[in-house]
């Protein structure tokens, strides 16, 4: 048989699937996907981080929050006010503790709870007990239609009306016109979407929506509604929304969808990594059940839930889980190591599970000066049949920077067969070098800040003398450790012959 192309269909389109299945698979999923993205039909890098603070503050951060236009940091039993031109850090206040907290910021000041401590006010300058509910609250809290929600054990206390002449009523849970609503077992997490809040307890998930505030013989209350049962959250923050879409990752590491379903007319519980075919059950087999900082944030600027976990054998967020709602893929980052998120326009402050650090992410394309380790892998691609092929070149194309370099490695029936990479030219240019006159808290600020992205259009093609190899299935890697990463791929495939021979050690 002749010679043929078998290019990867819609290769760019999509990213990774962690599967026991392979043959099943198709071709455009990776196998593997590490701090990529897809981009108009193509692979790039995700965009990176830099340094802001290099804390030495307490052990590591345990809330952070904007107020007032100002971005605060809760570590080492304080309230810290961090100046955004200098990123120098000023003691505002002292919660007593040194415990993961969860914070409500109203108007011109920041209600802060934690697990079993009295709940407080912060104005800015000062930290204040609250007084008006009952001691000890479980940590959570939610605002949503002028009313704040706290809870203790099953309890959910709901605060008197918020209006513009008396913005205090936000952490008044026992005066006039203020509520509770009993549920059957301890309340986990509370998340507030455009239209819902929902409430994520041991047993079950139920709904508030807009219209449940109903009037009951002239009396305001608000109506409880179960939408399902079992699927608690690891904890209160590893929960997110995207307008009225709820996205968790629950206590048997699956990643669940509230309301995403789309023919669905109510409120419905989905598993979105366990789905046909596009599953990633076998990358959350790798996650710990122990998730004591693990956090769900939504990206604006890209569009994907983001879910910070810890692998086992870890006691710090290693690992990113990325999911892009536009492209429905998957993907791993690596190198953010935050336990939150703090989004300020379209800037997002990322805060350090390891330490109080804090960085700027989703920005530039260089990981503060240390290369992010990009790595993608194509499924073992058969040709759709299990016959011996003659393998003969691969090809791949289309753009990069010159001073970023991409590394190629070609396996056939899992042995090396090809090894090689693409790059331009390596010269040193006068504005690379930090930018020494613009320092952040001792940490230079990169030059990347300055680079502007000129890729060049690259094409690439193995010929025989390069790739001549005798197997039934062959598998792409491709990967990148440049300082600086900038490039999209959008085509790759391979040259094989099929023969009439099926290897004898697959034979029954």
């Amino acid at each position: 048989m002749a010679n043929k192309e078998f290019p990867i269909s819609e290769f760019g389109t999509k990213l990774m699937i962690s599967s026991k299945a392979v043959n099943n698979i198709p071709n455009k999923y990776l196998s593997l996907s590490m701090n990529a993205r897809v981009q108009d039909g193509s692979i790039c890098p995700r965009r990176w981080k830099t340094k802001l603070i290099s804390s030495i503050l307490g052990t590591n951060n345990k809330w952070w929050f904007i107020m007032s236009g100002k971005l605060y940091q809760v570590t080492n039993s304080k309230v810290y006010e961090v100046d955004k031109t200098t990123w120098v850090q000023t003691d505002r206040g002292t919660l007593g503790y040194d415990k993961r907290v969860d914070v409500l910021v109203y108007n011109s000041f920041a209600i802060i709870v934690s697990d079993g401590e009295v709940p407080k006010v912060f104005n800015g300058t000062t930290v204040t007990d609250i007084t008006t509910v009952a001691l000890g609250t479980t940590g959570v809290i939610e605002f949503c239609r002028n009313f704040s929600f706290i809870s203790k054990d099953n309890v959910l206390y709901v605060s008197r009306p918020i209006t513009a002449t008396n913005p205090e009523y936000a952490y008044d849970w026992t005066g006039t016109g203020s509520q509770n609503v009993t549920y059957d077992s301890k309340i986990k997490s509370l998340k507030s979407t455009m239209n819902w809040l929902y409430v994520f307890t041991e047993n079950k998930i139920e709904y508030l929506w807009a219209n449940s505030l109903q009037n009951v013989s002239w009396s305001a209350t608000f109506i409880s509604t179960p939408l399902g049962e079992w699927s608690e959250p690891v904890n209160n923050l590893c929960v997110c929304a995207s307008g009225d879409k709820i996205f968790y990752l629950s206590k048997n590491l699956q990643i669940q969808t509230v309301n995403f379903v789309q023919w669905a007319t109510n409120p419905s519980i989905g598993e979105l990594s366990s789905r046909p075919v596009i599953s990633i059950k076998e990358l959350l087999s790798t996650v710990d059940v122990d998730q004591p900082t693990a956090f769900a944030h939504y990206s604006e600027n890209e569009k994907t839930v983001n879910f910070h976990v810890r692998e086992v054998g870890y006691n710090f967020n290693n690992i990113v889980i990325v999911y892009d709602l536009i492209n429905d893929t998957w993907n791993i980052d690596t190198g953010k190591n935050y336990n939150y998120i703090v989004r300020d326009g379209y800037t997002y402050y990322g805060y350090s599970d390891v330490n109080s650090s804090i960085y700027i992410d989703d920005l530039g394309y260089s990981d503060n000066w240390s290369p992010i380790d990009f790595r993608i892998e194509t499924q073992h691609l058969n040709q759709e049949t299990l016959n011996r092929k003659m393998y003969r070149w691969f090809f791949t194309a289309w753009s990069i920077w010159q001073f970023t370099t991409l590394d190629y490695e070609i396996e056939v029936d899992g042995r090396s067969v090809f090894q090689d990479s693409i790059s331009w030219t390596t010269r040193w240019i006068d504005w690379i070098g930090e930018v020494w006159w613009s320092e952040s808290g001792g940490e230079p600020m990169a030059w990347y800040l300055n680079y502007i992205s000129e890729r060049q259009l690259f094409d690439r093609v193995a010929k025989e003398w390069r790739i001549y190899r005798q197997g039934s299935k062959i598998k792409i890697k491709i990967s990148s450790k440049s300082d600086i990463q900038d490039f999209s791929i959008d085509t790759l495939g391979v040259r094989a012959e099929i023969t009439s021979r099926v290897d004898t050690s697959n034979s029954f």
